[in-house]
């Protein structure tokens, strides 16, 4: 028969053996000081989290253990009762360097780009079958943000490498997953040849979507449009500012989609910044549906009228101020219209002769 051995406890480990953790150790809660505390903000609030709090940094000052990063891990232990804290202890060269230190541990670089995010969104989707909705509720995002970080994964390879190397930014890579993978490496090949500024890439994604197949390699062969600012440059100058600022309305409209309302601030903060959202929102659908009724306004205006409708209107006494005033200010100009006119007023007339002589 097999003995049932059990597994010895293991037993906290105080300093590790040389090598990538040689200068992690287990310090007494009471060696550990907090001098430069008030060189960092208290007021910032952190995120809660399901991951382990890592260990804090410290640098030895005057035979105190100073810590450079990790005051309030440290709070929250003595509060808990700790008797030993985890710590890196850095090496400091002279008595400046562990405020240097200080910054740079408090200043990390972002490692997580937006294709990373993509795939971890695309991959719940896909393979944990979850809905958009559930996602963003699971990551703490809007749908919208959720939907955008999608689209990404439409991106071409070479667009993926470009945006995850920051050589474009997001906005450029939203506006070409509208655009197909093969299409979309040869807009970043003009913009690269061009050196096109993020703004100027924008411009040129835009107008390729609306340009047509004839109209798209000379595009892509001056996407600048300097040979048209040099055949009218005032023409060309007034539109090229036009253009920047329905840009710059675009790019608003598109942070306003994905802004977060940071879930560590106050309720009051909270629900005062989706008051603000909600008239924000309700500004654009007023403005939209605005549009579409002068869109239609002006379809109905630009209909070509009915000559002897006209005529009615105009022999009607009770609506001939109304009929100068619209319809006939409206069709003054128009000659083809006129003598339509002019004809129907003729039978107008000879019916009303006819009338009065069987009168």
């Amino acid at each position: 028969m097999k003995k049932n051995i059990k597994n010895p406890p293991l037993s906290p480990i105080s300093v590790p053996p040389e090598g990538l953790w040689s200068n992690l150790a287990f310090l007494p809660i009471e060696a550990v000081g907090t001098t430069w505390s008030t060189l960092r903000s208290d007021n910032i609030c952190s995120k809660a989290s399901d991951l382990r709090d890592m260990p804090i940094r410290v640098v030895l000052h005057e035979g105190c253990y100073e810590v450079i990063d990790g005051f309030k891990r440290l709070n929250r232990w003595m509060q808990s009762g700790f008797k030993q804290v985890p710590a890196l202890i850095e090496q400091c060269a002279d008595g400046l360097s562990p405020k240097r230190l200080l910054l740079e541990s408090n200043s990390p670089k972002r490692t997580l780009c937006a294709m990373d995010e993509a795939r971890v969104v695309n991959s719940l989707v896909e393979v944990d079958g979850l809905t958009v909705r559930a996602v963003a509720n699971l990551l703490g995002r809007r749908k919208e943000w959720v939907i955008g970080r999608r689209s990404l994964m439409r991106l071409s390879l070479q667009s993926q490498k470009l945006l995850t190397s920051g050589r474009i930014n997001l906005m450029v890579a939203r506006l070409l997953t509208a655009i197909q993978a093969k299409d979309q490496d040869t807009i970043l090949a003009a913009v690269e040849k061009h050196g096109l500024k993020m703004p100027e890439a924008q411009l040129l994604i835009q107008t390729w979507r609306s340009a047509s197949d004839e109209e798209k390699p000379g595009l892509l062969a001056d996407p600048l449009f300097k040979r048209e600012q040099s055949a009218s440059p005032g023409h060309s100058a007034r539109l090229k500012s036009l253009e920047v600022k329905l840009t710059e309305i675009r790019n608003a409209l598109n942070e306003f989609r994905d802004l977060v309302i940071p879930s560590d601030l106050a309720d009051v903060e909270q629900r005062r910044l989706q008051a603000i959202c909600a008239s924000i929102q309700n500004q654009i659908n007023e403005m939209a549906e605005g549009l579409e009724v002068k869109e239609s306004v002006t379809t109905q205006t630009a209909m070509p009228a009915d000559p002897e409708k006209v005529l009615k209107a105009i022999t009607s006494a009770d609506s001939l101020q109304s009929a100068c005033g619209s319809e006939l200010e409206h069709l003054v100009n128009d000659s083809g219209f006129a003598s339509e006119l002019m004809s129907a007023l003729q039978r107008h007339n000879a019916a009303c002769g006819s009338l009065e002589c069987s009168g």
